[in-house]
């Protein structure tokens, strides 16, 4: 699924076994934040019992996607599923850690780390 405004966000969604994988390629802004919250929220509830965003193509990232981040992993919790963010670059680590999201969400350092923890 490609989102447009004044920046793009790409997100390519698979599944391996029984965990949703959500590939985000781009710019995480105010300019797309909103058309992923409406991606995710038409995702099926079933389908988010495992998660695993993978954030190896994010260019930028600003406290608009920390918001529908947080709003998702919120979702994600409430179904009592379990989500993880992979693939973490350092700059995106650093936002995460500034803004406390970090302490609420389990990572890895790559996909196929967090699919093996899920799948465990």
């Amino acid at each position: 699924m490609k989102i447009n405004g004044d920046h793009e966000l790409n997100i390519e969604q698979l599944k391996v076994s029984d965990v949703l994988v959500l590939r985000l390629y781009g710019e995480f802004d105010y300019d797309t934040s909103q058309d992923f919250r409406k991606f995710t929220g038409s995702l099926p509830q079933p389908e988010l019992s495992k998660v695993v965003i993978n954030f190896s193509g994010i260019e930028w990232l600003d406290s608009s996607a920390l918001s529908v981040l947080t709003a998702f992993l919120l979702m994600v919790r409430r179904l009592s599923g379990r989500i993880f963010f992979s693939n973490l670059s350092e700059r995106t680590k650093e936002v995460l850690r500034l803004s406390n999201l970090i302490m609420l969400v389990a990572t890895a350092e790559s996909e196929a780390a967090a699919l093996s923890r899920l799948t465990q």
